[in-house]
């Protein structure tokens, strides 16, 4: 696990630069795919080393939209790259990458219908322990009977290109937070969002150690 203080540091350190360098490397474009809005985009290539996605420096890349009454990320730079229905997938092989599809793919897994369900998490997730694709519906930590949360942060975990990890701070319609433990899997050349049984999102008292994302909704 990556401790607390290095996080912060690394926070603070690139948020800096951020404001230096980000207008520059938005020029930068190569590998072209289209994006739900027909725009093209260029997923960022994996960077060996850089492990700790940044909230405050991915925000100029990305824009939230609606959706289902949240709201869900994306970035020409890491993704979605493709929505189709109410599946989404295309997302860069970068911890920016797997962070954005954690949140994509957990809220489209908990809101759509029974009908659709089974279909699109055969293209977004696999099973727990050995990765296999989904035979019937499964839970994802979010209750799909509530509102959908909006996605407020991250706690990043791990990360070896093949494996992320991290905690997703939700805060739900009245305003208090939850943490839900999120894996996804490189497989199939895209990330897939890692179901087990039972998963559960603990109560979270607040944003401490968290990376709020700048412009959602705050307690």
């Amino acid at each position: 696990m990556i401790p607390v203080p290095r996080l912060r540091s690394v926070w603070a350190a690139t948020a800096l630069c951020a404001c230096l360098v980000l207008p520059a490397c938005a020029a930068n474009t190569a590998g072209a795919v289209h994006d739900p809005g027909s725009r093209t985009v260029s997923l960022d290539p994996p960077r060996p080393g850089d492990t700790i996605p940044v909230a405050l420096a991915m925000t100029p890349w990305l824009t939230w939209k609606p959706w289902h009454g949240t709201r869900l990320p994306y970035s020409q730079r890491w993704g979605p790259a493709s929505v189709t229905d109410d599946t989404a997938t295309g997302f860069g092989h970068n911890p920016e990458g797997a962070v954005l599809a954690m949140i994509q793919q957990r809220a489209r897994l908990t809101g759509i219908g029974d009908a659709a369900w089974l279909d699109a998490a055969r293209t977004m997730a696999v099973v727990a322990p050995d990765d296999r694709p989904p035979t019937a519906r499964m839970a994802t930590g979010i209750d799909p009977a509530a509102a959908l949360p909006y996605f407020s942060g991250f706690r990043w975990i791990s990360y070896d290109g093949t494996r992320a990890v991290a905690d997703l701070a939700l805060q739900e319609s009245d305003g208090t937070l939850r943490s839900l433990h999120a894996t996804e899997v490189w497989h199939d050349s895209d990330w897939r969002a890692e179901l087990v049984p039972a998963p559960t999102a603990a109560p979270l008292p607040g944003l401490d150690d968290y990376q709020p994302w700048p412009g959602q909704p705050r307690p």
